[in-house]
């Protein structure tokens, strides 16, 4: 069995080292987004195209009660598209290869 000692002991070999104290935890840490960011960052005034406050932006489309907006097709697609497939030739029948 040992004897005890009034030796001191070393202190440990990483105390004082900060981890994060280096160029690549600086770099990594830098280019983080902040978790409260919002899409603009804050920079800037609103877009140009938003309506003056108090004012409803215009509605068009389904949101405006138009349950086919965008499913019509237009005149000039109507043109070049091609008439649709009307199902199997003999429906019901087995063909053998």
């Amino acid at each position: 069995m040992t004897e005890p000692s009034d030796q001191q002991v070393p202190d440990e070999p990483h105390e004082g080292i900060d981890a994060f104290d280096n160029p690549d935890a600086k770099a990594y840490e830098d280019n983080q987004s902040s978790p409260l960011s919002r899409a603009t960052g804050g920079d800037g005034p609103p877009p140009t195209d938003a309506p003056p406050a108090g004012e409803a932006p215009e509605v068009e489309g389904t949101g405006a009660g138009d349950p086919l907006a965008g499913v019509r097709i237009s005149d000039e697609d109507a043109e070049h598209a091609v008439d649709g497939d009307d199902g199997p030739e003999h429906p019901g029948v087995r063909r053998s290869s």
